[in-house]
């Protein structure tokens, strides 16, 4: 809630120094113009990487017996809330990062630029810097969570290693822990923690079982 609330803060005071004249916009072209260098890869390649960042939509789905009845009615509600969120940040930020002027840069995040031409270098700016910092470290958190499940899963239906079954002292899954943790750490080494070459990655992973259970359901149904 705390990164939501502080992109919204960011937002609207982007906004309200524009309208004002407060900062002068710097615009790359004009709406409409054409812009050179965008083939239909590229287009490809943007909405592929943006899309993965819906990769959390599932999560209300996967959780609706966990909802307070009715439950699928109050999931609907939820979900409808999460995307009108996401659509407003992404909107907000997208837009203003085009009358800003904004270009990405190879040290210098997008939102970090914006937060910096927004507050200047002080303490709001560090604020937004540490939410977000906050925000990425739960979202790597998910997948120690959910994938050692689903190793266990698939191990109790004899797809994996029966290792991934065994629960260490904590009551985790130890093995599936410590295996995707390695893993990890190797992936950052070898791109050396690049993300224009994780997140490619990132996105052929999550489109991968994506399909393959969407196919799955098909096939069910």
């Amino acid at each position: 809630y705390l990164f939501i609330i502080v992109l919204v803060i960011l937002i609207f005071i982007g906004t309200f120094r524009v309208t004002t004249g407060d900062i002068q916009p710097h615009m790359h072209a004009s709406v409409g113009s054409a812009v050179p260098g965008v083939t239909l890869f590229l287009l490809l390649k943007a909405f592929s990487s943006g899309a993965s960042s819906l990769t959390g939509v599932e999560a209300i789905s996967n959780g609706v017996t966990n909802f307070r009845e009715p439950s699928a009615n109050n999931a609907v509600k939820t979900l409808i809330a999460m995307c009108s969120i996401l659509a407003f940040l992404l909107v907000g930020i997208v837009g203003l990062a085009y009358v800003y002027g904004i270009m990405p840069q190879t040290e210098t995040t997008v939102l970090s630029q914006f937060a910096m031409q927004i507050f200047g270098d002080n303490a709001a700016f560090y604020f937004v810097q540490a939410t977000t910092v906050m925000i990425l470290v739960l979202a790597a958190n998910t997948g120690f969570t959910a994938f050692p499940m689903l190793a266990a899963s698939m191990s109790k239906d004899k797809y994996m290693p029966r290792m991934f079954t065994v629960r260490g002292d904590r009551l985790g899954y130890s093995n599936s822990i410590i295996i995707l943790g390695v893993l990890a750490i190797i992936l950052i080494i070898v791109f050396d923690g690049m993300t224009e070459d994780l997140i490619p990655l990132y996105a052929v992973g999550v489109f991968i079982p994506f399909t393959l259970a969407q196919f799955g359901m098909v096939i069910k149904w």
